[in-house]
């Protein structure tokens, strides 16, 4: 999906979990207890369903446009050792066409609602659909441990909100691992 948001690169990454949001709502209502793992992919228990990318590039005439990519898993596989999971394994009679288009419907409607509200609405219904809160976790990058501690939810900013050491940090970027 290719758009042109009135809004600065800086938060283009906000559209990552507001699409996040559309993603793991379209997935449950197939039956599936579609998760968030901030900030970028849909869970399945451990297994990842689907992942989001958002890159941003500037416009030949200003502003910028953002496009937003979504990978989903139809079949289970294995990828660099761990396993994932699929549509089918769980809504076998899903046509791929119908799930893409309920998808598209789904990210239009709520990127157009964030561009409206901001990602402060969201918060909720991302803080409901994201499988890491209360969670004790690691927070690595570049296969490093940097911090670890319980996730207490996402702020307006998208930054997610970590109990460390008695303080509360805001992430904003690296791999969250249960």
């Amino acid at each position: 999906i290719i758009i042109r948001p009135d809004i600065e690169p800086s938060k283009a990454s906000l559209i990552t979990l507001s699409t996040g949001v559309a993603i793991a709502k379209t997935i449950r209502k197939l039956g599936i207890d579609a998760k968030i793992k901030w900030p970028n992919d849909i869970m399945v228990g451990s297994e990842k369903i689907a992942g989001i990318l958002i890159e941003s590039i500037p416009h030949a005439t200003g502003g910028h446009i953002c496009i937003i990519g979504v990978g989903l898993n139809f079949q289970p596989q294995e990828i660099d050792g761990k396993n994932t999971a699929g549509v089918w394994q769980y809504a076998p009679d899903v046509r791929p066409e119908s799930l893409l288009k309920a998808l598209i419907h789904e990210i239009n409607r709520d990127i157009q609602f964030f561009f409206i509200h901001s990602f402060s609405t969201f918060q909720t219904a991302y803080t409901a659909g994201c499988r890491d809160i209360g969670q004790d976790v690691v927070i690595m990058r570049d296969e490093k441990t940097v911090t670890e501690g319980k996730v207490l939810g996402v702020d307006g900013a998208g930054a997610l909100l970590l109990e460390s050491a008695g303080e509360v940090k805001k992430i904003v970027s690296g791999e969250v691992s249960l």
